[in-house]
Order: structure tokens, then sequence, then C-alpha cells
């Protein structure tokens, strides 16, 4: 048993809850406690929990304090935590038995203020095989610092603070982050350390996250970079074209054209995408312009997240 608390979140997860403390139960190295900050579940994910206490030697803590969203429950987890060390979790995702060993070992060897590996899509369906290869480093995957799987010496929060809570639904760890660089913290990227995440299968799926992803960056990031960059710019220049060569000069139209042909080229020939790989990855920009567009209430001042 190491000094160290393995946290998550959960809401209404009585499907993949079990899948997720066996994974954890059955690591090389144990932890101390898992603890569950609880969103307010209504199936049965609470007492599928508790059953399963009495076939773990890991004591399992519920936390439940009325309807949280991530950064309030990972929050409680932390300040409820016994232990020295957190590693902090998502319900959903998978890990080798070896995750925790090598993020202890990783900490141990040249201790800093936060250990983390790479994070590797798992396909299931088309749509997630695009997302993969487009955005999470396709087979290889990529080195990302996120809730999803990463370890904290417990004093980074009295240096940078808890997660803020101020945020609709994801974009907690995204901010931390950057808190924690401004603050002079040092992480440690160890490569033997592999999230596995079940990255949406289907349009409905794909659409919210990057819903809520827009909405996190109308939360935290700069309103302007958020509207006037390279996807916005592009579809003005085309917007204009159209409406310019309907009006005037059909010559107008070879403008956009030209444009998306050069950048087309670009993907095809240097990035190795495929057409509908090419589609799929510059989609995601009008995708999320769209939804900045729709809820841009969300970067009004009451709605900002600031530390």
């Amino acid at each position: 048993m190491n000094e160290v608390s393995v946290i998550t979140t959960s809401f209404n997860d009585a499907k993949n809850i079990i899948g997720y403390l066996d994974n954890i139960c059955s690591q090389s190295i144990l932890p101390n406690e898992i603890i569950i900050a609880d969103g307010g579940s209504t199936d049965d994910t609470i007492a599928i929990i508790e059953a399963y206490k009495s076939k773990t030697n890991v004591p399992i803590r519920v936390l439940q304090k009325g309807r949280l969203n991530i950064a309030q429950g990972f929050n409680l987890g932390i300040t409820k935590s016994n232990t020295k060390l957190v590693c902090l979790t998502c319900i959903g995702n998978s890990f080798p038995n070896d995750m925790l060993a090598n993020l202890l070992v990783g900490y141990k060897e040249s201790p800093c203020d936060a250990c983390y590996g790479k994070m590797v899509g798992k396909a299931n369906g088309k749509i997630s095989e695009l997302y993969n290869k487009c955005f999470v480093g396709g087979d290889i995957g990529l080195p990302v610092m996120s809730n999803r799987c990463v370890l904290y010496d417990k004093s980074v929060f009295d240096k940078v603070g808890l997660f803020l809570e101020k945020f609709h639904y994801a974009g907690e760890d995204a901010e931390f982050l950057y808190a924690f660089k401004k603050n002079g913290c040092k992480a440690k990227y160890i490569p033997e350390v592999v999230v596995y995440w079940e990255t949406p299968n289907c349009w409905k799926e794909y659409l919210g996250k990057l819903k809520f992803y827009s909405i996190a960056e109308l939360q935290y990031d700069r309103i302007f970079n958020q509207f006037v960059n390279r996807d916005s710019i592009f579809l003005l220049i085309v917007l204009i074209s159209i409406i310019t060569c309907t009006l005037c000069n059909i010559l107008f139209l070879f403008i956009p054209l030209a444009i998306f042909t050069l950048v087309l080229c670009y993907a095809i020939i240097v990035k190795g995408m495929s057409p509908i790989e090419t589609f799929f990855f510059f989609s995601r920009g009008y995708i999320k312009l769209f939804y900045k567009i729709k809820y841009m209430k969300y970067c009004f001042v009451k709605n900002r997240v600031r530390r």
C-alpha cells in the first residue's frame, strides 16, 4: 500500500463503475483508498459501489454533496483525502495494471508536483477511429496532463489553489494546467503510463464533446482569439466571395476554391490524411465556431472563469 488516494467523479455511471473499480483494484500497487465523489446519481451507481466494497481490500469511500460538476467533485475528493499524493482518474477510461506503479516510481525517482502519461484513443466505431487519428495521435497517443490520469502531490493545491468550479461542464483541468505552469510548478511525463480513452463513437457524442469544449473556451479563453482566427477568417473569405460572385462576377468564386484546394492538397500530401480525415479535421473548427456563436452568453463577465 502506498500513500496515494485514487479519486474520481461519478454521475449515473452504473454501466461503467464495476469495470472501473476492477481496473483500479487489480493494479500491481494498490492505493490507500478509492474516493468517488458522486454528483447526484439517480441510477444504481451508489448501490453497485456499496455492494462492491465487500469484494476488495481497498477502502472505498463515496462522497455525496448534491449535484456536483466535475471540478466540484474532484475538489471534494482532494480535500477529503488522507494521503500525501492523489491520482485523479475518470470512470469510463481504462488503464494497464502497472499504471499506478509507474506513476509512483516516476514520482519517487525525481519528486515533482505532478506526474502524467499519454492518452490513447480506444476506437469502438468509425467516428472514434477518425477522432483518434485526427486528434489523439492515433495508435501512438499523445502526452496529455489531464484529469483522466494524473498524479499530484497535494502541496501543489496550496500553491495553485483547487480547480475552479465555475465551469459549465468541462475545462477545469486545462485552466488548472495554465495556473500550474504560471506558478512555476513542475510536471514529469512518464511514457510508460497510458490511459485508454473511449472516444466518441457517433456524431451525437462527437457534437456533444465539441459543445462542452466550446463553452469551456468561451468561459476561459480570450474572446477576440476565439472569433478572429484562421477558421473564421477563411469562412468569412468564402462567404464574401460567394456573395460577390453572385452580385458581380463568377471569377471571385475561384478565390475560396483555390484556398480550399491548397489546404486539401497540404493535408493529403504533407500530412498523409485521406479526404474524409481532412474533412473531419477541418470541420471541427467550424462546428466549434457554430457552438460559440450559439452559446455566446458564456463569454459574458458573469460566466467568465478567472483566478
